[in-house]
């Protein structure tokens, strides 16, 4: 009993703590708190989504386990995002309706400037250390997680936003209440350290996943490749964006994608922990590179396909429609027989076992329909089970057929035993 007592008072302090920061975040949404100027075009939306996703998947972790800090970690960056866009909110209707004078105005301009920076500073730097476990990997990662802290912390004050006195950027009429003579001085110190340590601590995360997934057991291997997918989506989404920003005039929807695509990492990190559907991330991932190299495919065949016939039906009227609907024929002809072929390569790669019983499934499925002696069928179907789960003995008991003539017991016909050709380890 004295045991349950805490963890119903930390699962309502942890649910109460979220149900605020989303209560926060509508609050701007809704046009309570107004809306900070900073904010890109539907950038309170995506907040609001990375606030529900990170603390619905936090507080389910923390509390199903409440001994794991990579939960907490997840628990407190949702406060951090309500803080970054309600705090600077809550200023920006302190200074515009009431010149400054509600309490905690300047201690929010100055907290809500640092909210990202340790929203992402934990969940790229310090998160990754201690997943899924809430530990490090070894003893010997103990330097790498003081490189993490001291690289979030070196970009937080690298910002200017901690010791640099005067006015804090965005609120001319607010002065920094942490200001120090010598804060200017601080942040142009600082801040070539912390883009050094910023660079180190990323490789030492993702040197700590990798070397999970190595040396750690079959499912912690399944918990990195978890994390990875999760990670993966995001940080295409902001190569790609980065990659568009010289070409295209307005790249705003891909950077609010990549910005949301955020809200894949506590969801992976989540079904990681909880252990979820954990070996579906094989199937997961097979699927997704199938598709993106059936699509690949079909795109490049139908551009040169236009081409092509635009070449040879340049003569003829409307001969750009034409190309345009012979090419989009071609690739629909291709489309199915190509999905199949390669999604059944792409399968072997990452999801052989799987495609190794559904094979033996189908190879029995295609004897059964043709075969008709029942020892036979046995015979197949021990064999079948045999091969694929390599039991140590195989046996094929069968009702009898005739239940209305009396019998000793259950199980009164011989059953068909199958050595294996290897015993169990």
């Amino acid at each position: 009993m004295n045991r349950a007592r805490p963890t119903r008072l930390i699962a309502a302090t942890v649910w109460a703590v979220v149900v605020l920061d989303i209560l926060a975040v509508t609050a701007v949404l809704v046009g309570v708190i107004p809306e900070p100027p900073t904010n890109p075009a539907g950038g309170t939306w995506v907040f609001l989504f990375l606030t529900v996703v990170y603390g619905v998947v936090a507080g389910r972790v923390v509390t199903a386990q409440p001994g794991n800090v990579a939960g907490w970690l997840i628990w407190l960056q949702p406060t951090l995002i309500a803080l970054s866009g309600a705090g600077s909110g809550y200023a920006v209707l302190s200074v515009e309706s009431y010149g400054g004078h509600l309490p905690g105005t300047a201690l929010l301009v100055w907290a809500s400037g640092l909210g990202l920076l340790l929203f992402i500073g934990i969940g790229l730097l310090i998160e990754p250390l201690v997943f899924p476990d809430g530990r490090l990997p070894s003893r010997r990662w103990r330097p790498a997680m003081v490189i993490a802290i001291a690289a979030t912390a070196g970009i937080c004050v690298g910002s200017g936003e901690i010791f640099t006195p005067g006015p804090m950027a965005g609120f001319p009429t607010v002065v920094n209440p942490f200001g120090l003579p010598m804060g200017q001085a601080i942040t142009d110190l600082v801040t070539p350290v912390a883009i050094l340590l910023v660079f180190v601590a990323m490789i030492l995360a993702v040197t700590a996943v990798v070397v999970r997934f190595r040396r750690g057991s079959p499912t912690e291997r399944q918990q990195a490749k978890w994390f990875a997918a999760g990670v993966a989506v995001p940080a295409l989404l902001l190569a790609l964006a980065l990659a568009l920003g010289p070409f295209v005039a307005d790249a705003t929807v891909v950077w609010v994608a990549s910005i949301a695509a955020l809200g894949l990492i506590p969801v992976s990190i989540g079904i990681a922990i909880l252990r979820y559907r954990l070996y579906e991330i094989d199937r997961i991932i097979s699927r997704t590179v199938g598709w993106a190299v059936v699509t690949g495919l079909l795109v490049g065949v139908f551009a040169l396909a236009v081409i092509a016939l635009q070449a040879v039906l340049a003569g003829v009227t409307q001969g750009q429609t034409l190309a345009v609907a012979g090419s989009t024929l071609v690739a629909f002809a291709l489309f199915q027989p190509l999905r199949r072929r390669v999604q059944r390569a792409v399968d072997r790669r990452f999801d052989r076992t799987r495609i190794t019983a559904a094979d033996v499934q189908d190879g029995f499925g295609r004897f059964l329909r043709s075969e008709i002696d029942l020892a036979r069928i046995g015979d197949a179907l021990v064999a079948s089970a045999g091969g694929e789960l390599r039991p140590d003995r195989a046996a094929l008991w069968l009702r009898n057929p005739r239940p209305n003539k009396a019998v000793e017991g259950p199980h009164t016909d011989a059953g068909r035993t199958l050595p294996s050709s290897r015993p169990i380890s």
